[in-house]
């Protein structure tokens, strides 16, 4: 009864205020705590109520929200990625944050690699994958780029937005190498689909995967963090004779600005 009020509040917040409260570090911490508390102990498993994620459990804790419980989680993403998806697929998923998307993909897939470089996110995904008796879903705790290097890898405190910095930052970092796709192909298996949400290092991923793009067999669905990588994926893609589509299947046209990140996705279809 309190979880079915919580989420039923939550679903009718209106979106600027659940914008400003997410803005603020601490009133967004306080929200998520708040928000896991009323859905039961942290440890206790949820089922996802709706979507094209139904019935998949979840592991309560403040990296849950009610919109990953709800089914209503970037609906047009998960339902984009659902459809693409074949039996037997083997899947990369780069930026697998509480491995939302890997669950996804883990339903259909011979196999998932969850790309996650932050700690506490990539336990999020074992507690997940666990509570599903999902073992086709393998972790890679590497940073994705165009080469072997060494970075500072910025760790919110949250599941999400976890990303290679090359300035200052307020957040704790890491020292981690990058691994490239080009290297990791060479002794794992070739993906049929990639998802890409690498907060602004699209164009460097691309740039590191020019093995896969060359076969033109691997269908893409990517976030778009800055304009900059904007024009980077387009560029490439094009480059390798891929159509770009939005999530529902229309000409991909950018507009020259970045709103929201999560509300600008590419699909990239081989012709």
């Amino acid at each position: 009864m309190i979880k079915s009020l919580v989420l039923t509040a939550a679903r009718r917040t209106p979106a600027p205020i659940k914008k400003w409260v997410h803005s603020n570090r601490f009133l967004d911490r306080l929200a998520r705590k708040t928000f896991s508390s009323a859905l039961g102990v942290v440890g206790d498993v949820v089922s996802i109520e709706s979507g094209p994620l139904a019935g998949i459990n979840l592991v309560v804790s403040e990296h849950v929200s009610h919109a990953h419980v709800s089914g209503s989680y970037e609906l047009e993403t998960t339902q984009a990625i659902d459809s693409l998806i074949v039996p037997g697929a083997i899947c990369y998923d780069l930026g697998a944050s509480i491995g939302y998307m890997s669950l996804l993909m883990a339903r259909k897939a011979k196999r998932v690699f969850a790309f996650e470089p932050a700690p506490h996110a990539a336990a999020e995904i074992r507690k997940h994958a666990a509570a599903n008796n999902f073992k086709n879903i393998i972790i890679v705790e590497s940073p994705v780029s165009d080469c072997e290097r060494e970075v500072e890898f910025a760790l919110t405190d949250v599941a999400y937005g976890s990303a290679i910095v090359e300035s200052k930052t307020e957040w704790p970092t890491l020292k981690l190498k990058t691994i490239t796709l080009d290297e990791f192909v060479a002794d794992h298996p070739f993906p049929d689909f990639v998802k890409m949400d690498v907060e602004g290092e699209e164009g460097r991923v691309l740039h590191g995967a020019r093995t896969i793009l060359r076969e033109r067999k691997t269908l893409f669905c990517c976030e778009l963090h800055t304009v900059e990588a904007t024009h980077q994926v387009q560029d490439i893609f094009l480059e390798y004779g891929y159509r770009l589509t939005t999530l529902d299947g229309q000409p991909f046209h950018f507009a020259g600005q970045i709103i929201r990140s999560h509300e600008l996705q590419v699909l990239a279809l081989p012709q």
